[in-house]
């Protein structure tokens, strides 16, 4: 009787934590937002989606708080979310958005596959925990890994514009995802719903001003890149984070921010199936090297 209530609690295990699970599903929303970006900001400007896809996404996000009636975040609570929120819809798209001016999706997505290792050391700092050896040395061989192949990319030992663009936008994006990891559980906001929106609701003033300073033209856009634009403005902002932060909000900000290692390949994988791009095998080995090393990053 014993052994069959072992196997029946054997069965009853999910596949995936929890937690890891929801991140998964975010990271798969977000992993078609390179190749997205690629088609939509050469066409229409990179501030042009940067700053429409949050002022797109603010508008729908206040459509759901009224119509779930939430309650007002703390005045604590709202200055971390403006914070994420500038960071996550005028800084990182914006960085990303002008790097890809000049560098293909796949690229981008490698180096951007750095950014388990930034949230594992944001997470670190942010909640005083200290990294382990094997960590340390994910994130050391990580960057290593990231200049290195940015470098040969380039063809020279010295870095593109866009890849300080990239190398910049990841590293402070790191610090948000944690900020949000942290807001979204249930002594703070209590989901990822409300962070998600409530974080685009709050930065729609500073998106506003950024775009009545850069005053980005509206141009006639292909429905390629229209397409584009919608993709980022309802599952980059909206979707995948509504899941991601509810993985994160799961349990450890660094088990369940592991989802992140598989989005540099599926980023890859999307650009040369929607785009086109040739992957040559530079690129392939510095995604995997960068996967191995963001994995040795977020170990528990």
């Amino acid at each position: 009787m014993k052994d069959i209530d072992n196997a029946a609690q054997v069965r009853r295990q999910p596949l995936l934590p929890l937690g890891l699970g929801w991140a998964l599903l975010g990271v798969i929303g977000f992993s078609g937002t390179v190749p997205a970006m690629r088609v939509a900001a050469p066409v229409l400007g990179p501030w042009f989606v940067a700053l429409g896809r949050a002022l797109i996404g603010g508008a729908l996000a206040a459509l759901i708080l009224a119509w779930r009636r939430d309650r007002l975040p703390t005045l604590q609570q709202a200055a971390r979310l403006v914070a994420i929120g500038v960071v996550f819809n005028v800084v990182f798209p914006g960085c990303v958005a002008i790097a890809l001016q000049t560098v293909p999706a796949a690229h981008a997505a490698v180096i951007i596959g750095l950014a388990p290792a930034s949230t594992a050391v944001s997470a670190s700092l942010r909640t005083r925990t200290r990294l382990g050896a094997a960590q340390a040395l994910g994130v050391l061989l990580g960057a290593v890994s990231v200049v290195a192949f940015a470098a040969v990319q380039s063809g020279g030992l010295r870095l593109e514009r866009g890849d300080v663009l990239l190398l910049g936008a990841v590293s402070i994006v790191g610090a948000a995802y944690a900020e949000g990891g942290l807001l979204a559980r249930a002594d703070a906001l209590g989901s990822g719903t409300r962070v998600t929106c409530w974080m685009l609701v709050l930065s729609l003033p500073t998106v506003t001003a950024a775009w009545l300073v850069l005053q980005p033209p509206l141009v006639a856009g292909t429905p390629a890149a229209w397409a584009g634009l919608a993709y980022q403005s309802t599952v980059s902002v909206l979707l995948a984070s509504f899941a991601w932060y509810r993985g994160l909000a799961s349990g450890d900000l660094a088990r369940a921010s592991q989802a992140q290692l598989v989005q540099p390949v599926l980023a890859v994988l999307w650009a040369s199936w929607l785009l086109g791009e040739a992957i040559p095998a530079s690129t392939a080995l510095g995604a995997a090297l960068v996967v191995a090393a963001a994995a040795l990053a977020v170990r528990r």
